[in-house]
């Protein structure tokens, strides 16, 4: 078995390196990427949390979800025998733009730190602890799931990380996101991990295929799921290999432990029963990270508009001063398009742009048009 970690400075830890299918290993210390996902829309993920842990002479990466402003849910293996020194400095980031671009104000310390007391890491059981922070985090929390132990076989899942998109590659430059589904249901097999799954406490999910996977480094971080609201449904925990056939992403399933979450955390659960699928999910990230964009005539910006849900989703940019490409369309499941913005013509002014879904505002910006002031 491998947990999902990994090392700071490190691309995987040598036992990971060494992995094959024929005779998985368990690595050395936890990991963090997704393969195959697609970048995710930051505004859309406040609850995502990158934990640098220090360990002994180790640092290393794993993910998290807030649950609330001060409570953390992730991975037992990620935290499991830290010293009071460890957790002193070890940091909690919340929602970083990548695994090095970070705002001051998003790190946060670590108070307690709660690994549950039944964990055994030579089974990966009951993989899951909870963190508390210092002080309160600037997050949205993320609900996380009571309902029945068991998923619809097939539901629509999202794993979420900041690792490498591909084995022996490099680390992307913004969260990932992996479209994925429940594969096991009430049958209580997965893939070939054979007994060595516990239905009771995990959550088998992956592609058939096993093209979309969690691997080393998303240990410890969200698996959602629709439950009336995207909702925290599982914690990365191990796998054999990385988007292997086969065998897919083993997680810690959230709802087993709901009572001793909210027993340490005060924190309560979302009850609703997880669906098969959620609604469409359209958003769009701004084209420049400044306050007011900037375009000139002749030159363009480029808005990427996506669809992370489950349904077909309409959407439509209305424009002030500035000219689009598109102006409305309907993206199916887990797309996207591009709309290319000009300035409308060679005079200055300042622009305006929004993006509508269903009527509602989702995002709006302000473009500095041939150098205008906003």
């Amino acid at each position: 078995m491998v947990c999902l970690l990994t090392v700071v400075g490190a691309v995987t830890s040598p036992a990971a390196n060494a992995l094959t299918a024929q005779q998985p290993t368990k690595a050395a210390a936890p990991s963090n990427r997704i393969v195959n996902g697609t970048a995710a829309n930051r505004d859309a993920t406040p609850w995502f949390v990158m934990l640098r842990v220090s360990s002994g002479s180790q640092q290393y990466l794993c993910g998290g979800t807030a649950i609330s402003t001060r409570w953390i849910v992730t991975a037992a293996h990620c935290v499991v025998g830290m010293s009071t020194r460890d957790r002193l400095s070890s940091r909690a980031i919340v929602n970083p733009v990548n695994l090095y671009t970070y705002p001051a104000s998003a790190e946060v310390s670590l108070k307690q730190v709660v690994v549950h007391p039944a964990y055994r890491d030579e089974l990966s059981s009951d993989d899951i602890a909870v963190v508390q922070t210092t002080k309160a985090m600037n997050t949205t929390p993320l609900p996380y799931s009571s309902a029945d132990v068991t998923t619809p076989l097939g539901a629509s899942l999202k794993v979420f990380g900041l690792g490498i998109t591909r084995y022996g590659g490099s680390f992307p430059s913004s969260l990932q996101i992996g479209h994925i589904q429940d594969l096991a249901g009430t049958t209580g097999e997965c893939g070939g991990y054979a007994d060595r799954y516990d239905p009771t406490s995990m959550l088998c999910a992956g592609l058939p295929d096993g093209s979309v996977d969690a691997c080393q480094g998303d240990s410890g971080g969200p698996l959602t799921g629709w439950a009336g609201r995207r909702t925290l449904v599982g914690v990365v925990s191990w796998g054999y290999g990385c988007a292997m056939a086969g065998y897919p992403g083993v997680y810690t399933r959230v709802s087993s432990f709901a009572n001793w979450i909210q027993g340490q955390t005060g924190v309560a659960a979302n009850s609703t029963p997880l669906g098969l699928n959620g609604p469409a999910e359209v958003r769009a990230n701004r084209p420049c990270g400044t306050k007011s964009c900037s375009v000139k005539k002749k030159q363009t910006l480029s808005l990427y508009v996506k669809n992370l849900g489950d349904q077909p989703g309409s959407w439509s940019v209305r424009t002030t001063k500035l000219t689009s490409s598109k102006s409305s369309g309907v993206l199916a499941p887990n797309s996207s398009t591009k709309v290319k913005l000009r300035a409308a013509n060679g005079k200055q002014a300042c622009g305006k742009v929004k993006l509508q879904v269903s009527g509602a505002v989702v995002n709006a910006f302000k473009v500095k048009v041939n150098g205008g002031k906003c």
